[in-house]
């Protein structure tokens, strides 16, 4: 009787492994494990990290340029303090600084932003072809110039999205009632997916050397982007938790947490890009076990793939 009960329990699980979104789901687990893709995304996430600061630095120099004027400062700082309330000593002491410093800052932040920008694409380009292999390579030029458009991509899509969040919630404090408020909160969230979606995709297409097509691509760029604007919003309510309760190690714990954060958009993009490779590369590819007709574990290239 146990032995019955326990070849049905068999039988139903080894069904329930050959539904196609399950099968699915197996082999995009399956190719992320293959790459090593916990293992990308934390070297990913640092890079960014860095690229990211080394970007403030430099974006913290030309805000010393733009409000050397005493004048201008003491209305940016007014304006500021209007918007966000209490800010107004710490926004007048650090535009102070960045006047004081705009030399070395603008120098250090071009210098670093460029270094951080080729570490980070030289990062990503090797996760993305990583997760997503084809049989050819790219000649240093046009890998040069993908890695412009893929960083400049990945940037406007941050600020465009940034924009969205900030300019969406203040019209909607602005509007009059409540159908018009949901409609407005509704479009932050659809409009800012639309940019994560973009901006994922164009990455999907533009890095790989054997680029999927727009209906592999397309899908699992989508998921990402719902992913990464849920993450936002974790990082949003986590994030005062972590930094009120270890207050003490003051800067460290915003960096920390930004860290994790990016570690989980990593995760996201890179999980993203080997489901890519699934639709790219067939329903059947990289399924726990499976090898392909030349003996080789991973899914056989197709034509996008042998260009």
């Amino acid at each position: 009787m146990l032995d019955r009960l326990l070849s049905h329990g068999l039988a139903l699980v080894e069904r329930a492994l050959r539904v196609p979104w399950i099968a699915e789901a197996r082999s995009v687990v399956a190719a992320d494990a293959e790459a090593g893709g916990s293992l990308l995304a934390a070297a990913l996430a640092y890079r960014a990290l860095f690229g990211l600061l080394s970007g403030l630095v430099c974006v913290a120099g030309l805000i010393g340029w733009l409000f050397e004027d005493p004048t201008r400062r003491a209305d940016a700082v007014a304006t500021l303090a209007t918007l966000v309330p209490g800010v107004e000593p710490v926004a007048g002491i650090g535009l102070d600084s960045f006047v004081a410093g705009r030399g070395a800052l603008s120098i250090l932040g071009l210098v670093g932003a460029a270094w951080g920008a080729s570490a980070f694409y030289d990062a990503l380009d090797g996760a993305i072809n990583r997760v997503l292999p084809g049989l050819r390579e790219r000649n240093p030029f046009e890998r040069r110039l993908r890695g412009i458009g893929a960083v400049v991509v990945l940037a406007l899509s941050g600020v465009l999205a940034l924009g969205i969040g900030v300019a969406l919630p203040t019209l909607q404090d602005v509007v009059g009632g409540e159908p018009l408020r949901f409609l407005v909160g509704a479009g932050e969230v659809g409009l800012t997916v639309a940019v994560l979606w973009a901006g994922v995709v164009t990455i999907y297409r533009l890095v790989p050397t054997a680029a999927p097509s727009l209906s592999a691509a397309g899908l699992p760029a989508l998921a990402v982007g719902c992913g990464i604007w849920l993450a936002a919003q974790a990082y949003a309510l986590l994030t005062p938790l972590l930094v009120g309760g270890l207050a003490v190690f003051g800067v460290f714990v915003s960096l920390f947490g930004l860290l994790i954060w990016l570690g989980w958009v990593s995760q996201l993009l890179l999980l993203g890009a080997s489901w890519t490779r699934v639709r790219r590369d067939g329903s059947g590819a990289l399924i726990p076990g499976a090898t392909r007709s030349d003996g080789r574990s991973g899914p056989t290239p197709t034509g996008a793939g042998r260009s």
